[in-house]
């Protein structure tokens, strides 16, 4: 397991610290489920990009898309 270190000034630790303290979790605990939430939606938006890029411009109706999930 790696550790990272961050310096944050007074008030933007006290803020990250009321915010925790909120939701009733640890800074830590805070800290590195909003990074993975940052990560989970960067991914997201590349595979979306890509998929749009890939379609090359076609759409799909509704019904379409709902017989692709049957």
């Amino acid at each position: 397991m790696k550790t990272v270190s961050i310096k944050w000034s007074q008030f933007e630790y006290k803020s990250i610290e009321n915010l925790a303290a909120s939701r009733t979790i640890s800074v830590d605990d805070f800290m590195k489920q909003t990074i993975l939430d940052r990560v989970e939606d960067e991914t997201d938006y590349l595979d979306a990009v890509k998929g749009i890029t890939s379609s090359a411009g076609e759409s799909v109706s509704r019904n379409q898309m709902l017989k692709r999930l049957d």
